[in-house]
């Protein structure tokens, strides 16, 4: 998909390849994430597509790892900090866990994120021996 479009329904809806409402916390109705959530989903499937991509290359199978990330807001709706945490339970050595994590760390939504806002990555490998 190169574009996406969307139009403004009413009542905090935005609706198109996907819809959005704003939170109740600001109004919004809440049925349906948030900007700010697919915003955390981006980066999610991001870091997580990345990872996918250079585990098919070096022939190590990253099915059913997960990502769960969280995001901090402010009081005034703005992005603090997001706690991305990352879980691969199939066993992993050290130096191709390495280069995974190098590899998720270079996804673009994560480097296009402004700099004053915190992004920590935790990792969590099953390590073998």
């Amino acid at each position: 998909m190169a574009s996406v479009k969307m139009t403004y329904e009413g009542n905090l809806r935005v609706d198109g390849d996907f819809t959005t409402d704003v939170s109740q916390k600001w109004g919004g109705i809440g049925e349906y994430p948030s900007p700010t959530d697919l915003m955390s989903a981006s980066l999610g499937s991001c870091i997580l597509s990345i990872m996918a991509m250079k585990s098919e290359a070096m022939g190590f199978d990253l099915s059913g790892t997960t990502i769960e990330v969280e995001k901090v807001m402010n009081a005034q709706g703005r992005f603090e900090k997001f706690i991305v945490t990352v879980d691969c339970s199939r066993s992993i050595d050290a130096r191709t866990a390495e280069k995974l994590e190098q590899a998720g760390r270079g996804c673009p939504v994560h480097e296009a994120i402004d700099p004053s806002i915190d992004q920590e990555i935790i990792f969590k490998w099953n390590l073998s021996s």
